[in-house]
């Protein structure tokens, strides 16, 4: 009995027997694996603090998004224009490519994919202006003085040969653009969550429709109502009024196509259906036009706009407007498209 209570005041008063009793069967010390416990509860608590910090980024960046996307809005109705208006869906409308513009500021998903296409199109403009400045410019400018004078023709030929050479830019680079422009309309639509089939799903056949009827359209009013531009002062701005609705109906195609809607369909909608309806595609191309014509910024421009037809898309997907275009005469939708069915559906 003496000798377990030695033993036992022996192990009492021995710390490195006590840590080795500490050991769990594994070989682990007890009092590492408390350790390594606490440090795993901080690292959770960290993993936990960087989420939170993530989903407010996203929050905060939601957030910015959608006040760029509804600046327009937010303007009429902070000067006291009320929703559900005429006066403020048109007006909302002629401030959608500036919307376009802002929203694009404030969502760099977009940018990789604008900076990449803007390079193509800079030197597609900057020579295309340079020979249309060299070649084109001379002629006209000598042809509009026989009618007002050489100053005032050199200032008149100057400003048209800047509209002809920005209008034809755009064509060539429409052309060239289509699957650029068709993702920015993708990528909006997902930072806004709606769910639709891809824009890039489009078979090829009504891709190339969509883009040589619209394209011809314009080619038709540029060359009929080029003579608009030798009248001083408005000729300009009377031209851009002429190809605003065409111009903005090429924009919107891009998803009216996606919907269902066959090229003669659109135009048929757009020209002979309402007239706020035609108004809202004459101020929303008007807006864009004047933009695409400030020279540097213009080649920034034509992907903001496709921005702006994207948030005007949004803005039909969410208020189901789509459906009411559908139903407003069964001539506008062709029965046997795969994508009028799959939009039923």
């Amino acid at each position: 009995s003496a000798q377990s209570t030695k033993e036992s005041s022996c192990h009492i008063h021995h710390p490195a027997r006590n840590t080795r009793a500490a050991m769990d069967s594994s070989g682990t010390d007890v009092r590492e694996t408390k350790a390594y416990a606490d440090e795993d509860e901080v690292g959770e608590g960290l993993v936990d603090v960087e989420a939170d910090g993530k989903e407010k980024g996203r929050r905060s960046s939601i957030r910015m998004r959608y006040l760029a996307s509804n600046v327009a809005a937010t303007l009429l109705m902070r000067c006291g224009v009320e929703r559900d208006t005429v006066v403020f869906t048109l007006a909302v409308r002629l401030l959608e490519p500036l919307s376009g513009f802002i929203f694009f500021l404030f969502a760099p998903s977009l940018w990789p994919l604008v900076v990449v296409a803007m390079a193509v199109v800079a030197i597609i403009y900057i020579c295309l202006t340079v020979l249309m400045m060299t070649f084109a410019l001379p002629p006209q400018a000598e042809l509009i003085g026989l009618a007002v004078g050489d100053a005032a023709g050199w200032t008149f030929a100057t400003s048209l040969t800047l509209v002809e050479s920005a209008l034809l830019s755009w064509l060539l680079t429409n052309l060239m653009m289509d699957y650029t422009k068709r993702r920015i309309y993708d990528e909006v639509f997902a930072l806004h969550e709606i769910e639709r089939p891809s824009l890039l799903d489009v078979p090829f056949n009504k891709k190339v429709k969509e883009t040589l009827y619209t394209t011809l359209v314009l080619v038709i009013l540029m060359t009929v109502f080029l003579v608009l531009n030798v009248i001083p002062l408005v000729g300009s701005l009377l031209y851009v009024l002429v190809l605003a609705w065409a111009y903005a109906w090429a924009i919107e195609s891009l998803y009216l196509t996606s919907a269902g809607l066959t090229a003669r369909q659109q135009m048929e909608w757009v020209l002979t259906g309402d007239w706020r309806r035609l108004l809202e595609f004459e101020l929303f191309g008007t807006c864009a036009l004047l933009l695409q014509l400030v020279p540097l910024l213009n080649i920034v421009f034509y992907f903001t706009n496709v921005v702006g037809g994207a948030l005007w898309a949004c803005e039909v997907e969410r208020r189901g407007l789509l459906r009411v275009l559908k139903g407003e005469s069964a001539a506008l939708l062709s029965s046997s498209s795969e994508y009028a069915t799959s939009e039923d559906e």
